[in-house]
């Protein structure tokens, strides 16, 4: 399994690798809750990168940067 994390001013963004595919997660340091964990699967790496910019863009209210990806 590999996994990929990404952290976006006060979210925390997880990319969990599966048998089925990759997994987007979002966690809210502030309040120590998962914000965004839908279960829904990804067949590629790269749909779920876009899937997960996408979702911090919503959370935000606007345009996220460019995610680093550990």
């Amino acid at each position: 399994m590999r996994a990929f994390y990404s952290t976006q001013k006060h979210l925390r963004v997880f990319i969990l690798g599966t048998p089925e595919g990759w997994q987007v997660s979002v966690y809210d340091l502030p309040k120590h809750q998962w914000v965004e964990n839908d279960g829904h699967i990804e067949p590629m790496l790269k749909t779920a990168k876009s899937a997960a910019h996408e979702k911090v863009s919503l959370m935000l209210g606007k345009t996220a940067p460019e995610l680093k990806w550990h």
